[in-house]
């Protein structure tokens, strides 16, 4: 075994091979069931989804400050245009500023 690896369930991963919702059995959840069962009973109607999540996400981060470009690499897009036309939402408010 290498360092930085570890042994899990007869099968050795590197941290970097880690499912960001992982199950019991090491494979990744399925993401609707974890927000039918988890994440819409602890939120209501305020859950909108997967996409909701993703844009409110990015929108987020655009407001603390982060660059277009470190939120294209977090939501794994091809092009920065895509997160910045799709998934940023700027109130017309902010735009214009007090």
């Amino acid at each position: 075994m290498q360092r930085g690896e570890i042994k899990r369930i007869g099968r050795t991963r590197t941290p970097a091979s880690y499912f960001l919702f992982e199950g019991e059995k090491g494979r990744p959840l399925n993401l609707n069931n974890l927000s039918r069962r988890v994440i819409h009973p602890a939120v209501g109607s305020l859950w909108r989804g997967w996409h909701g999540f993703r844009r409110a996400l990015a929108t987020n981060l655009a407001r603390l400050g982060v660059r277009d470009k470190v939120i294209q690499e977090i939501l794994r897009h091809a092009n920065v245009a895509t997160t910045q036309a799709s998934y940023i939402i700027v109130d017309r408010a902010e735009q214009l500023g007090p």
